[in-house]
């Protein structure tokens, strides 16, 4: 089984996924970090030497390379995916995901993402804009409907800490997941 986590850079995929994968004892990958362990630089020098498109090709290989972990995990477990915030603007990523499992969609409002993000000089900007908060909500707007749309459960992360997050979704992938166990 496959959960994967979409949604907006800050909305707190990767530490949920992480700490998600402690609890349940399955295998967390991260598209980010696959594209930056086989470039050998962070996203934020990809994005400047090679430019967006070819940064989408490597998160497109990167969401292979992490989907086929799934099939190595042993009966009983599964693998949570955390996907880097535009992987879903490939209609043949969303395919992938689709067909893999699940789809966790974490959000928050505009100004809470922005205010985790606004200090995190490693992610490149999406937009030409420079302002944090008027980036994000342009970024929403283009990408909202297309996570909504993979989302099997939307969880809005603004006023939940990391912990109540991973105490929903523990319960949550327990009964999508049937004969896992913990």
């Amino acid at each position: 089984m496959v959960v994967s986590f979409i949604g907006p850079r800050g909305s707190g995929k990767t530490t949920i996924a992480r700490r998600l994968g402690e609890v349940l004892e399955w295998e967390v990958a991260s598209t980010d970090e696959a594209i930056e362990r086989v470039a050998g630089k962070s996203i934020a020098r990809i994005v400047a030497d090679e430019g967006w498109p070819a940064f989408r090709e490597r998160e497109r290989d990167a969401l292979r390379a992490c989907l086929a972990l799934a099939e190595r995990q042993p009966p009983g477990k599964g693998l949570l995916l955390d996907a880097g915030g535009g992987v879903i603007l490939d209609a043949r990523n969303r395919e992938l995901l689709r067909a893999a499992g699940s789809c966790v969609y974490l959000t928050a409002s505009a100004e809470t993402l922005a205010e985790r993000t606004r200090a995190d000089g490693n992610r490149p900007a999406l937009t030409s804009v420079g302002d944090a908060l008027i980036e994000i909500n342009t970024v929403l707007a283009e990408r909202a409907a297309l996570y909504r749309e993979l989302a099997d459960l939307v969880l809005e992360t603004d006023q939940l800490r990391a912990e109540a997050c991973v105490t929903i979704l523990q319960q949550w992938v327990m009964v999508r997941c049937g004969t896992c166990s913990l």
